[in-house]
């Protein structure tokens, strides 16, 4: 099972890939920032970039670009 996030902040915001998108497009317009949308394996320590999302547009990331899950991260339903 895959678990989608947006990360801001130091928080971790979780739903599915529609419910990611629009909140981060919502708040990337709003204060002008580049919001990443990740997904992780359970048990998996690193996620996986697969969108990055900006005042301008939705970006699709193909290549692998994996970063570590931030330990005391809070965690947040969307």
């Amino acid at each position: 099972m895959k678990v989608t996030f947006c990360k801001y902040r130091k928080m971790l915001y979780t739903g599915n890939l529609p419910a990611c998108i629009s909140w981060a497009c919502g708040k990337a317009n709003e204060k002008n920032l580049l919001i990443p949308i990740y997904v992780v394996r359970a048990g998996e320590k690193e996620a996986r970039l697969i969108y990055e999302v900006c005042k301008k547009g939705i970006r699709p990331i193909y290549k692998d670009h994996y970063v570590k899950i931030l330990k005391g991260a809070r965690w947040e339903a969307l």
